[in-house]
């Protein structure tokens, strides 16, 4: 449904109440489950380090995660605002670049989106 990219952190850098506003596809209409995904490029593609679905919150790996408060508003016809307290990374080295992702998902959230809107 929208994204936005984020610079990369190392261990001792985090991100601060992040509020990001950004362009929205929308999905067709039916019933889905909002999850907000941190992903994390690895020098090819971008995986998921966690994500928050809006029904509760599941960690996937320990690369980047969310702390605190994480949620979305969606402004107008064609924007939506990723918010998250904080994003942190406390294991040695850095991160590849990081983006927020907003997920429409046809069925609820088990490990990963896979299917849905993006």
């Amino acid at each position: 449904m929208g994204e936005y990219r984020l610079e990369s952190i190392n261990d001792t850098q985090c991100y601060m109440d992040k509020s990001l506003t950004v362009s929205r596809t929308s999905p067709n209409p039916g019933s889905y489950t909002i999850v907000i995904a941190l992903e994390t490029y690895n020098g090819k593609e971008y995986t998921m380090s966690d994500h928050v679905a809006f029904a509760g919150k599941a960690q996937i790996c320990a690369e980047a995660k969310f702390v605190g408060s994480i949620g979305y508003t969606c402004k107008e016809e064609e924007e939506v605002t990723l918010r998250a307290d904080r994003i942190s990374h406390n294991f040695g080295g850095g991160t590849g670049s990081l983006k927020m992702v907003l997920w429409a998902c046809s069925s609820p959230l088990r490990t990963a989106p896979g299917l849905g809107l993006k």
